[in-house]
């Protein structure tokens, strides 16, 4: 082989390996990370499927939303759908676009102030919680439940912590999820804007993290039958 023939199929396979690398990053989805935070300890989770970037005022579009940190300002902001700053207003336009949109757990500000805000103020935010889990926005515990290729998106039966064997609850606020392996938060969600309190599942259902964090945090009862 000539040294011309050489450089010309190294020339050819750079160009194929680069042709590859671009067509990768044009199937990538968008991820924006709210509150901060450095983007790096998102694309340790996500960076297989998505491309993670830092919000900038400049952007007008994503595929994906994760808010690390969201302030009582914040919270009571996009409750009441005011979007006041151009963040909040984002965020409001991407859900109105389907897109999906993620609040970390541990970054809720008002969950700091449980033992010394006045109860009904409390409340309130409660209320303005609930409120974004009506608009289908996910309240989730770690990066992790994101990613569709994490094995910790399906977790053993065994640990669910909040699942009671017992549910001490009227019977209109039960709520039955019969012949399905696999329980997800949108199958929770609708009964529990409809009053329910308590679940009955099979005993081999698999629950979601996200589905196990909407039980913690809306402290629902879940058994097994």
């Amino acid at each position: 082989m000539n040294y011309d023939t050489l450089v010309d199929l190294i020339v050819k396979e750079v160009y194929k390996k680069l042709q590859e690398t671009n067509n990768v990053n044009e199937n990538k989805k968008t991820a924006v990370v709210f509150g901060g935070s450095d983007s790096t300890r998102y694309e340790r989770v996500l960076g297989n499927e998505y491309d993670v970037v830092n919000y900038e005022n400049n952007l007008e579009k994503c595929d994906v939303i994760i808010i690390e940190k969201l302030c009582l300002k914040g919270l009571g902001n996009l409750a009441a759908l005011t979007g006041v700053s151009k963040s909040e207003a984002f965020i409001i336009k991407m859900l109105m676009e389907g897109k999906k949109v993620y609040v970390l757990e541990d970054g809720l500000e008002y969950r700091k102030y449980k033992s010394t805000s006045p109860k009904a103020l409390y409340n309130r935010y409660i209320d303005f919680e609930k409120e974004l889990i009506k608009y289908g926005i996910d309240i989730i515990s770690s990066p992790c439940a994101i990613s569709s290729n994490s094995v910790s998106n399906v977790i053993s039966p065994n640990n669910v912590v909040t699942i009671k064997e017992e549910v001490e609850v009227e019977n209109n606020s039960t709520f039955e999820i019969r012949n399905k392996k696999l329980i997800t938060e949108s199958d929770l969600r609708k009964p529990y804007m409809n009053g329910m309190k308590a679940v009955i599942i099979d005993k081999k259902s698999i629950i979601t993290p996200l589905a196990n964090d909407f039980v913690r945090i809306h402290h629902l009862k879940v058994k097994r039958v």
